[in-house]
């Protein structure tokens, strides 16, 4: 299994397209919510939570409350690689790809 970030998503989708900003996230939500390889996890309370702790250990680190509930949830899933452009990923000890 591969956690893939935001940014990674975004990127994939048609970037040149000068409707992208207006368009591309409706259109990639759909094909989210109707594709079979792809789970969305849902992080929960407790998630949350964990995250806001993870942030205030993490005030060294540039980052945002969004990147921490990311590593909640690839923590509780076992999921050691992200498809991301964004480094914290790999500060916080996730595999980055694609990789330089």
């Amino acid at each position: 299994m591969i956690f893939f970030d935001t940014g990674a998503w975004y990127a994939l989708e048609s970037p040149d397209d000068r409707n992208h900003r207006g368009a591309a996230a409706s259109k990639f939500l759909v094909k989210i919510r109707e594709s079979e390889s792809v789970d969305v996890v849902w992080i929960g309370e407790h998630a949350f939570w964990e995250a806001a702790k993870l942030m205030e250990e993490r005030l060294d680190k540039r980052g945002s409350f969004t990147d921490c509930t990311s590593f909640v949830a690839m923590r509780s899933l076992n999921v050691g690689s992200a498809f991301t452009f964004d480094d914290n990923f790999q500060q916080a000890g996730f595999k980055m790809l694609p990789g330089e």
